[in-house]
């Protein structure tokens, strides 16, 4: 998964792409995980950092974003609610 303030410029028709809005940035030197609004969905992604000496997170709290992946690349995980176990 990508994620860049800039809507990503493809031509592709097997990528996936949404916007949102960061909720939450974890940033811990070598990564930052950042938790991201899409409508009623949070997404988590994270970005691993090639220099994290000096290179600090360029997405901040509240930035709009765009998350963008492969679509073979993804699949999403259902919870049952009201099973006990």
């Amino acid at each position: 998964m990508v994620i860049s303030k800039e809507r990503p410029a493809t031509k592709r028709d097997d990528v996936n792409l949404i916007q949102g809005q960061v909720d939450e940035p974890i940033y811990s030197g070598f990564l930052t995980k950042f938790y991201v609004k899409c409508g009623n969905t949070i997404v988590r992604a994270m970005k691993q950092h090639a220099k994290y000496y000096d290179e600090g997170p360029d997405i901040i709290w509240r930035d709009q974003v765009w998350l963008s992946w492969g679509a073979i690349d993804g699949y999403i995980v259902g919870v049952k609610t009201g099973v006990s176990g």
